[in-house]
């Protein structure tokens, strides 16, 4: 029973451990046009694509970066039929 305890103690710490390298978006794209430019093209393309942006914000006060969330009816609708605590998945 120790070594069970040894071995669950040891794979949660390597768990952790791994976890810190993980970041929660992935870079989209790099451009020399402005942040501003940028946001206005993309979110524009995202509207056009029939996808609802529900959010953004800039990520680490860093003024190159910024993220947006959005959404479609059927990532909603699919998330609404499984119900419970899945409302991050529609985004």
């Amino acid at each position: 029973m120790k070594t069970l305890g040894l071995l669950f103690t040891l794979l949660f710490s390597f768990n952790f451990a791994n976890s810190q390298n993980l970041k929660p978006y992935i870079l989209g794209f790099e451009s020399s046009e402005s942040i501003t430019t940028i946001k206005g093209k993309v979110k524009a393309n995202l509207q056009n694509q029939n996808l609802k942006v529900v959010g953004e914000y800039q990520p680490a006060n860093d003024n190159k970066r910024w993220l947006i969330i959005f959404t479609s009816p059927e990532l909603t609708s699919a998330v609404q039929k499984v119900g419970g605590m899945t409302g991050f998945a529609s985004t």
